[in-house]
């Protein structure tokens, strides 16, 4: 009886383990989604370099961005070093496409289908030093969406 027990535990067990992942499985297939190439002129592939603006000097920096391909294009804000985030709140919504927040300093941009040629938007970045001053950075980005 004590082995048909433990048999029965392994069986239970294996399909425990066999669900789970599964599931993990589907979550992580579903997270994946396709994505357009994004390219910062003079930048990296989807990133934003933190170097470039410091929220606490109540700046303004204009980017320009490459976007090809029908599908989102996935924009990341980097903070500079030193700084944590308060909030990202869109300014000005493209007026060729579509801009939303998937994350707290993630942004995806889909263009309006067929549309090529210049879309822009603007983010608001307000961060704080770690030990002083805060403040908020307006990011604008000009988008020259390719077929």
């Amino acid at each position: 009886m004590g082995s048909a027990m433990r048999q029965c535990d392994m069986r239970r067990l294996l399909a425990s383990l066999f669900y789970t992942l599964a599931f993990c499985a589907v979550v992580l297939w579903s997270s994946v989604s396709a994505h357009a190439d994004c390219l910062q002129k003079g930048g990296d592939k989807g990133s934003l370099s933190g170097a470039e603006f410091f929220p606490d000097t109540y700046d303004s920096r204009t980017f320009l961005w490459y976007v090809s391909g029908p599908d989102a294009c996935v924009i990341r804000i980097f903070l500079p070093e030193g700084y944590d985030l308060i909030q990202t709140t869109v300014t000005k919504w493209p007026s060729r496409g579509n801009i939303r927040q998937v994350g707290e300093s993630i942004f995806e941009y889909k263009r309006d289908d067929h549309f090529q040629g210049m879309d822009s938007y603007s983010v608001r970045v307000c961060a704080r030093k770690r030990y002083g001053s805060q403040g908020c950075s307006t990011l604008n980005y000009n988008l020259n969406v390719l077929k």
